[in-house]
């Protein structure tokens, strides 16, 4: 058996010849020499001569020899097979470890424990080997079961590793015939192969060999819900990206497989996991979870969006997880992640899937405390209310007043959703400034705060920071943008949305707001923004010290803004001179344009709304005119002004004809009746509206003013009546001019001086008595301004004379009236020029000048210290001067105040007083400019362009051009000399000469010129006169030729 037949069996012949002694030597001793080093490589000629001890064995019978020689042969013919199919082998530790046929010399008892600690170690690396034998082997069951038996292994657990080599590699293994070798194993064992060995080194990913063990694992407990997990995911495409934990398991799964040496199968299975990993979900982190984190851990990313909570819900079955907990975790997983409205949605309908109401309720509230201030936050709320709803259908018991209970609860939800919405829209609107005012209070005390605070961010300087404080700066301006890029109507409809979700009426409101405001003007929300509250002081601030006063009185205030006009807005708030009882205070005008936003309509054309919810202008109209014409006693006065003022604001001529029904003019006097009504009652010198509505206002002043003439409030009273009723009484103007001055009213004279230059009827008739009034009133602040100056000089420190301010205001009214030339207007000009061109006052001393005079407020002096700020106050007060000296007749005076004092002492000021002077004094200036030599190269570089054209054609219209055409040609500019030369003709005209010929007439000094006459006042005389005397100057000889030649080709054909 061994080899040739014969050969095997001559040989047992001739060694069973032998003495069995002599043969066994014989048969050691050759076997000796066959497994020396020189024979070691024969092993085919080992495993034959192997084969012959087995029978000789057999023959001798002698059992323990015949072992030895199995052994050898094995371990001969496992040589050759193993090198055959390439695997790796250490030949001693799978065969050498006990077949010594010699004792060792050791005990019985230590030898046998020796061999069968050998021989177990034999067995192991005989299973470690067996894998790569079957692979090798392509898996040929036949030869992997002799492997097994040869080296001692039972037949069961040779079927189990050839499985296990079978199941892992990924090409090559008989899969179908593995079912029928398995079926020889007992169930227990099979089982314990696949789910405890095989299973979990096979790929996650790989769901088809999963499928097969599953398959084969049939009977095992958990396989049902495997298999369910298993078909689920394999209808499923990932939509994450694997995490860091998988990534790491695939790569100790790697390592493992790499132990088993199973060739080439451990990098194609890799390629492979990382081919599929990206497209499923790891089998095993599902079906075998060693936790319910561990499971929530992989379906985390793969539940933010419907469609994956739709395809992995039916996992909770097999996986042993409650729907609701599902649900649950699901919206733990997308909470946090970025996906909007789609994202949102998800969300919702998450929640209302969760069946248990509690469980929804918290995860909601939950996910509602985690979101921010947004779609999300108020999507989820929404949720919550709807769950509420849902709860109260099902009815179930809370407590033992379920009914009143749900009920607060929902009412609760409610009003915390609409909240909830409103905060959201202040946030997107930017004007999350008002969301405390919100939470602290109510929709309405935020709406009202919104209407409070909104006039003045609109009214706001541009440039002025909102809040001093630098860490709140940035929210102040964004606030400022926010409410400007909103508007009126963005306010509005923003009110009119917050309205409606919590169900208050917007014109009861609306209207709510208005009455209180024009009721009281210094009313106020109770809570409000503390920078807001700053800012709102700050402004008040800034207004008490640049608004207007009312142009004779507020009666004239009603006019003006039924006209559109911002009459009423006053100069100097801080006057601490005797009260100005028509100012309008900055809390009152601030009220004012509360009143007016908050009145502003909201429809255009009424039959399109309900009645209830009407708000055009008729209807705010009708509204307005309730107010005016409720009973005093309900309504007082200064309510019932505010009111028309409002009226006249947000109505048009037709739209308030419509409402009132009346003619309009007929409620204009109403208004001014009202205001006097209200003046006289705080006064303590209340009159009956019947009564003082038609009696005879001349007469009504008269009598107040014999009764009152030492009462300064009395008499800025009578003085108002004069001036809104159109009492044209000079004598008696006198008499109140002179009053007021006596009185130190300047800065109500100065209104009223300001009200008698705008008034649309004929000015006062001329009488004496008023023109010494005037002179008296124009020479107060003028002597008090020389006198403040020689003082300022000598080092006195007191503050400018408060009658300056009347100086703009004269300048004004004497500019319309005949006798200004009477009032010595030139000296107050002098006075003025005097006070600019001084070099001896101080720069704070020239800024209170400035201030005193135009109404500055000293308080800014100290910060307007610079070189510009004095530069331009110089020329404030020549233009000022310059004013007055035109309300003087021409003449030459007036030559004589603009060429000595002006141009003679200032010539700088010219050319800054250019462009801020009307027509009638640049015409004076320009000549001036001309007449000052030097003037012109600096005109030129300072004037725009325009300007500087019209000092040209001063020039050409006044014959001057000596000036203009020598900087021309200085400056080589010939064709701006052309023009000048051909606009001189087409103004003063040159007869039959032409400009060409004057002047080669006076460069050539021709016989020509003789017969051309050289009277200057004839034009073309003026020009030859002109050359001539260019015309010797060296530096202009060339000059005048290139421009002669220049002349020569513009005429040529």
């Amino acid at each position: 058996r061994a080899g040739c037949a014969v050969d095997h069996r001559l040989a047992i012949a001739f060694l069973g010849c032998l003495e069995a002694r002599e043969a066994f030597d014989l048969f050691v001793s050759t076997l000796a020499y066959m497994r020396t080093e020189h024979q070691r490589q024969e092993q085919s000629r080992l495993q034959r001569f192997a084969r012959l001890g087995c029978d000789l064995a057999a023959l001798w019978c002698n059992a323990g020899f015949r072992a030895q020689m199995a052994q050898i042969e094995a371990k001969a013919k496992w040589t050759q097979t193993l090198k055959l199919l390439g695997v790796p082998c250490d030949h001693s530790k799978l065969f050498d470890c006990g077949d010594t046929l010699k004792s060792s010399g050791r005990s019985g008892q230590e030898k046998e424990l020796a061999q069968s600690s050998l021989k177990e170690a034999r067995l192991d690396y005989a299973r470690t080997i067996l894998p790569l034998v079957a692979a090798g082997a392509r898996f040929d069951r036949s030869l992997v079961a002799a492997f097994g038996e040869d080296l001692g292994l039972s037949d069961a657990e040779s079927v189990t590793l050839w499985a296990e080599a079978c199941l892992l590699a990924r090409s090559g293994s008989p899969l179908e015939a593995l079912h029928q070798e398995l079926i020889r194993l007992p169930r227990n064992n099979v089982e314990g192969l696949l789910v405890g060995r095989v299973l979990p080194l096979v790929s996650p990913y790989d769901y088809g060999r999963i499928g097969f063990i599953l398959d084969l694992a049939v009977h095992h407990p958990d396989t049902m819900g495997r298999k369910q997990v298993l078909r689920l995911l394999q209808t499923y495409r990932r939509s994450s990206a694997p995490s860091a934990e998988e990534l790491a398991e695939l790569e100790v799964r790697a390592a493992k497989l790499a132990e088993m040496r199973l060739p080439s199968a451990p990098q194609e299975d890799i390629a492979e996991t990382h081919r599929l990993v990206s497209q499923r979900l790891p089998w095993h982190r599902l079906a075998m979870a060693s936790s319910p984190e561990a499971l929530w851990s992989v379906l985390a990313s793969e539940l933010t969006s419907s469609q994956g909570v739709e395809d992995l819900l039916p996992l909770c079955v097999p996986l042993g997880l409650g729907q609701d907990d599902f649900y649950v975790r699901a919206l733990g997983c997308c909470g946090g992640t970025a996906g909007g409205e789609a994202k949102t949605k998800h969300m919702e309908d998450l929640l209302l899937c969760i069946q248990d109401f509690r469980k929804a309720w918290d995860a909601a509230t939950a996910l509602e405390e985690r979101a921010p201030l947004g779609p999300e936050k108020v999507a989820i709320a929404k949720v919550r209310l709807q769950l509420l709803k849902n709860r109260t259908q099902g009815s179930p018991l809370w407590g033992n007043d379920v009914d009143s209970e749900l009920r607060v609860m929902l009412e609760g939800i409610e009003q915390h959703v609409a909240t909830m919405e409103t905060r959201w829209d202040l946030a997107r609107t930017g004007l999350s400034i008002f969301d405390e005012v919100l939470t602290r209070g109510d929709p309405r005390a935020c709406i009202a705060c919104m209407y409070y605070h909104f006039p003045m961010l609109l009214y706001w300087p541009d440039g002025e920071p909102l809040s001093p404080d630098s860490d709140a700066t940035c929210e102040a301006d964004a606030l400022l943008r926010s409410a400007r890029a909103m508007g009126v109507w963005g306010l509005h409809s923003l009110v009119d949305v917050v309205c409606a979700r919590h169900g208050i009426s917007t014109k009861q409101l609306r209207h709510h707001l208005i009455e209180q405001w024009l009721r009281n003007p210094r009313w106020k929300p109770e809570h409000s923004p503390a920078i807001l509250a700053r800012a709102e002081a700050a402004l008040l601030q800034l207004w008490d010290g640049t608004s207007s006063s009312v142009a004779g009185s507020s009666a004239a205030l009603a006019v003006g803004a039924a006209k559109g006009s911002d009459q009423g807005q006053a100069s100097s708030g801080s006057d601490t001179r005797p009260g100005h009882i028509f100012r309008q205070t900055p809390v009152e005008r601030l009220c004012l344009e509360r009143a007016t936003v908050v009145a502003c309509t909201r429809q255009r054309r009424s039959q399109d709304v309900a009645k209830d919810l009407r708000e055009d202008v008729k209807t705010r109209c009708v509204f307005l005119l309730r107010i005016v014409f409720t009973k005093e006693t309900s309504v007082p006065y200064d309510a019932k002004c505010r009111a028309l003022a409002v009226l006249f604001r947000i109505g048009g001529h037709e739209d308030i004809a419509a409402a009132y029904r009346n003619p309009v003019a007929e409620l204009r006097e109403i208004w001014k009746l009202y205001y006097y009504m209200d003046t006289f009652e705080k006064l303590g010198v209340p009159q009956d509206f019947k009564r003082l509505y038609q009696c005879n206002k001349a007469g009504l002043a008269r009598s107040l003013w014999r009764q009152h003439q030492t009462d300064p409030k009395m008499v800025q009273v009578v003085v108002a009546l004069c001036l809104d009723f159109s009492i044209a009484d000079s004598r008696f103007w006198a008499s109140l001019l002179a009053s007021l001055r006596s009185l130190r009213l300047f800065g109500f004279l100065g209104d009223v001086l300001e009200a008698l230059h705008e008034r649309p009827s004929p000015g006062l008739p001329h009488e004496p008595a008023l023109v010494t009034a005037l002179t008296e009133l124009l020479a107060e602040p003028t002597e008090a301004v020389r006198a403040w100056c020689r003082e300022r000089r000598s080092g006195c420190s007191d503050a400018a004379p408060a009658s300056a301010v009347l100086l703009p205001r004269l300048a004004l009214l004497l500019r319309r009236d005949a006798f200004a030339d009477e009032v010595g207007v030139l000296e107050v000009a002098q006075t003025l020029l005097q006070g600019a061109q001084s070099q001896t006052l101080t720069d704070v001393a020239l800024l209170q000048l400035q201030g005193a005079v135009f109404g500055r407020p000293s308080g800014s002096i100290g910060q307007e210290l610079s070189g510009q700020a004095l530069a331009d106050c110089r020329v404030k007060l020549a233009g000022l001067a310059l004013e007055f000296a035109l309300c003087h007749s021409p003449g030459e005076e007036v030559d004589r105040f603009f060429s000595e004092d002006l141009a003679g002492r200032s010539p700088g000021l010219l050319l800054e007083l250019v462009p801020r002077s009307a027509a009638a004094g640049r015409r004076l200036l320009l000549r001036g400019i001309l007449a000052r030599r030097g003037l012109l190269e600096e005109a030129r570089r300072r004037l725009p362009e325009e300007l500087f054209q019209e000092l040209l054609d001063c020039a050409v219209a006044t014959r001057d051009l000596e000036e203009v055409l020598v900087a021309a040609l200085r400056g080589e500019q010939f064709e701006q000399a052309s023009r000048l030369l051909e606009q001189f003709v087409v103004v003063h005209g040159l007869g039959s000469r032409s400009p060409l010929g004057l002047l080669l007439s006076a460069l050539d000094a021709s016989e020509d010129d003789l017969d051309v006459d050289s009277n200057p006042a004839d034009g073309a005389g003026c020009l030859l006169q002109l050359f001539r005397t260019l015309a010797p100057r060296p530096e202009l000889a060339g000059l005048l030729r290139a421009l002669a030649q220049r002349l020569r080709e513009e005429v040529a054909p």
